[in-house]
């Protein structure tokens, strides 16, 4: 298992950080452009510079529910059981915006999350994270 860029957290002045923006701006700018060469892959690389001592690597289920490939599953209409989709060790979800769900996210407001919030994993997601997003679009509405 490879690690991810997406959600990475640290103390200001951490080691890996510094080293990570020094690799991103010594790669070539050719390479730099490449899918991943920039994320995961550099990240990758660097990684096994650090003791396991001096990192916390996450299991996938912290922060992707669902795995990046079936992201559009957050999306897809029918019965939306929060419970099933989250893990028990899940704390944040990261989804990834990939052109499959492209369509979806321009219909995203909050009226869109109202009336899909029992039927649509995501709009589920949200009422259930940022209930004041709706209590401050009923009030301006």
């Amino acid at each position: 298992m490879g690690v991810n860029n997406a959600v990475l957290g640290a103390q200001a002045g951490a080691p890996l950080f510094a080293a990570y923006l020094t690799a991103m701006a010594a790669l070539p700018p050719a390479r730099r452009s490449q899918p991943y060469a920039l994320g995961p892959d550099l990240l990758q690389s660097l990684i096994g510079q650090f003791s396991r001592a001096d990192l916390v690597i996450h299991e996938p289920g912290v922060f992707y529910p669902l795995a990046p490939e079936i992201s559009t599953h957050w999306f897809r209409t029918g019965a939306a059981s929060l419970n099933l989709a989250l893990q028990p060790q899940t704390r944040v979800v990261h989804w990834y915006a990939s052109v499959r769900s492209k369509p979806y996210i321009a219909l995203i407001d909050p009226d869109y999350v109202r009336t899909h919030r029992h039927t649509q994993l995501y709009s589920a997601l949200v009422s259930r994270v940022l209930p004041q997003l709706l209590r401050e679009a009923d009030a301006a509405a």
